[in-house]
C-alpha cells in the first residue's frame, strides 16, 4: 500500500475488492494517450468508495488519477432517472440512498437510518424502473471518459503550463460571446441568467474551463463519426460532456449539503454550496457553447444538438433535478427533521424497541443500502424492511 492507497483508505469509506480497472480498459488506453506528454510517471487507478469523487492527487512523488468506480454506476443510475423514469418517486427513493450513504460516512447514523428506510421501499427501486433507452448505456461511457481525462488534463498543465495559452484563448472566445449577448439583451431578465462576466471569474474556475475544454476535444474526437441508435457517436460523446457536469453538480450538492448538515455551519457551507453550484453553473454553460461552435480547431458534433440538450435538461429537471435540489435545500435549511418528522420519530420508536446501539444502526444502514451484507444482521434488517409503513412522500420543487 503506497502513499495514495493509505490516502483514499483515511479519507473515505472503501470496498477496495469492488474495485475493477478492467472495466475501464478503453477509458484507461485514452487517457494513457493523454497523460503520454506528462514528464513525470503519472497513473489511473480506479477505487471504489462512498465519495463518488474523481480527483488527481500528487503526494510524494507519486502522481494519480484517481477514478471513483461508484461515481461512474451514480452516473449510470442518474442516466436511468433521467431517461427512463416517468414517476419522481424513483427518484426520492434512490437519492436517499445516497443521502444515507454520505450521512452515514460523515457519523449522522441517525439521519443515515431515516434515508435508509426511505430507499427500503421496494417498489420503487431502481430495479423495478423499466428499461426504455439504450442510448444512455453510451452516454455514461462518455460521461466517464469526460471525467478521467478531465482529471488527466490537470495533470498535464501542471507540468506542461505553457498548454493554458490556446486554451485560453477560446475560454476568452466564449466569454466575448457572452458580453456580446449581454449587451443586445440589456437589462432583460434573460441577461442576468447568462454567465459572469471573464473579470468576475475565478481562476480556480478557469483551469477547470481549460481542462473542461481539452476534456470535451478528447472525448468528441475519439467518438466515431457513425450512427449509434440513430443518433451520430459523435452527438452523443458530446452531450455526454454536458451531461457529466450536470450530474456532478447534483453528487456535490447532496455530499455538500450533508456536510453542512453535520458541521452545523448552514452560513459558511451556504456559500460553498452556492459556490458548488456557481462553478457548475458557469462550466455547463461554456460545455453548452463548445457543442455548438467550432472552436480551437476542434469540430463541433455532426448535427445540431441545441435541441438534444434542450431535451435532455427538461427530462433532467422533471425526473431528476428538481426533487435532488429541494430534498439538498431541505437538508441545508435546518427543515430536515419537520418535513421528515414522523420518519424519525419511527426510525426512533424501532430503536427503542429494539435496543439498538450505534454500531447496530451503521450496520443496518449499510445492509439496507446495499453497500454490503452482513449475515448477523440480515435477520433484523429484513424484519424493518417487513414494516407495513410505506413512504410516498414527494417534496415541493425546490430552487434549480
Amino acid at each position: 500500500m503506497d502513499e495514495i492507497d493509505r490516502y483514499i483508505a483515511a479519507t473515505r469509506r472503501s470496498l477496495p475488492d469492488l474495485a475493477s480497472s478492467e472495466m475501464y480498459k478503453s477509458h484507461k488506453k485514452i487517457v494513457d494517450s493523454v497523460l503520454f506528454s506528462v514528464t513525470s510517471p503519472t497513473e489511473m487507478r480506479v477505487f471504489y468508495t462512498s465519495e463518488r469523487r474523481s480527483e488527481y492527487l500528487e503526494i510524494n512523488d507519486i502522481s494519480v488519477i484517481c477514478y471513483d468506480q461508484y461515481l461512474g454506476q451514480t452516473l449510470s443510475n442518474f442516466a436511468r432517472l433521467t431517461f427512463d423514469s416517468d414517476s419522481t418517486e424513483f427518484t426520492l427513493n434512490y437519492i436517499s440512498k445516497v443521502l444515507a450513504e454520505f450521512f452515514r460516512a460523515y457519523g449522522a447514523s441517525r439521519e443515515a437510518f431515516v434515508f435508509a428506510r426511505i430507499h427500503s421501499d421496494e417498489e420503487y427501486k431502481l430495479r423495478k424502473l423499466p428499461r426504455k433507452s439504450r442510448k444512455r448505456l453510451i452516454s455514461v461511457f462518455y460521461q466517464e471518459l469526460f471525467l478521467m481525462t478531465h482529471e488527466a488534463y490537470h495533470a498535464v498543465l501542471r507540468k506542461s503550463p505553457v498548454l493554458r495559452h490556446s486554451a485560453h484563448e477560446v475560454v476568452n472566445r466564449y466569454f466575448a460571446n457572452v458580453e456580446s449577448r449581454k449587451r443586445k439583451l440589456g437589462t432583460d431578465q434573460e441577461a442576468e441568467t447568462l454567465s459572469p462576466s471573464r473579470a468576475d471569474i475565478e481562476p480556480d474556475l478557469i483551469d477547470e474551463m481549460i481542462c473542461d475544454f481539452y476534456a470535451y476535444a478528447v472525448v468528441v474526437g475519439t467518438a466515431r463519426n457513425k450512427l449509434v441508435f440513430g443518433k451520430n457517436e459523435k452527438d452523443i460523446a458530446a452531450l455526454g460532456c454536458f451531461a457529466a457536469l450536470k450530474n456532478i453538480q447534483l453528487v456535490n450538492a447532496l455530499r455538500a449539503s450533508v456536510v453542512a448538515h453535520v458541521r452545523k455551519k448552514d452560513v459558511t457551507d451556504r456559500t460553498r454550496m452556492d459556490f458548488l453550484s456557481h462553478q457548475h453553473n458557469v462550466r455547463a454553460r461554456f460545455m453548452n457553447w463548445l457543442c455548438n461552435n467550432i472552436v480551437g480547431g476542434v469540430d463541433k458534433p455532426i448535427g445540431t444538438i441545441v435541441g438534444d440538450i434542450d431535451d435532455y435538461l427538461n427530462k433532467y429537471h422533471d425526473n431528476l433535478a428538481t426533487l435532488t435540489y429541494s430534498m439538498c435545500e431541505t437538508v441545508v435549511s435546518g427543515k430536515l427533521f419537520s418535513v421528515f418528522r414522523e420518519e424519525f420519530e419511527h426510525v426512533d420508536q424501532i430503536e427503542v424497541m429494539r435496543n439498538m446501539d450505534f454500531r447496530e444502526r451503521v450496520a443496518v444502514v449499510d445492509v439496507m443500502t446495499g453497500w454490503h451484507s452482513k449475515p448477523e444482521v440480515a435477520v433484523r434488517t429484513q424484519k424493518l424492511l417487513n414494516d407495513p409503513t410505506k413512504i410516498r412522500r414527494l417534496l415541493r420543487p425546490g430552487p434549480q
